[in-house]
């Protein structure tokens, strides 16, 4: 069986919020080409990850990069990690009530 002489990710950039993931598919030249895929992250306070698998961790930027083990063959992707945004509600008091209501077995409020 021939070595990989390339790879390729089917995406160059990933957007996420903290603890979101995506997976990453990774194509090799040929197919079935013999070699052992070492997935990094540059920043693992940002982005982590498992055999292509990103998972966001904080806000900020990082790259994963897919190499062949042993070789200079690589590809990679940007990840770029987006603080989730809360809207403001703009209440007077600044205080926030929810209730919950139960129905009986009479389906009566």
């Amino acid at each position: 069986m021939a070595a990989i002489t390339a790879i390729e990710l089917n995406k160059s950039s990933v957007e996420l919020y903290p603890g979101n993931e995506e997976a990453l598919t990774l194509t090799k030249t040929p197919e079935d080409g013999e070699g052992t895929i070492v997935w990094e992250s540059s920043d693992e306070d940002v982005a982590t990850v498992d055999d292509g698998t990103i998972t966001a961790v904080a806000p900020g930027e990082a790259t994963i990069t897919a190499k062949v083990d042993g070789t200079e063959i690589e590809a990679g992707a940007s990840v770029k990690v987006k603080v989730l945004e809360v809207p403001e509600f703009g209440l007077d008091s600044g205080k926030i009530s929810a209730g919950v209501m139960y129905l009986n077995t009479d389906n009566k409020i």
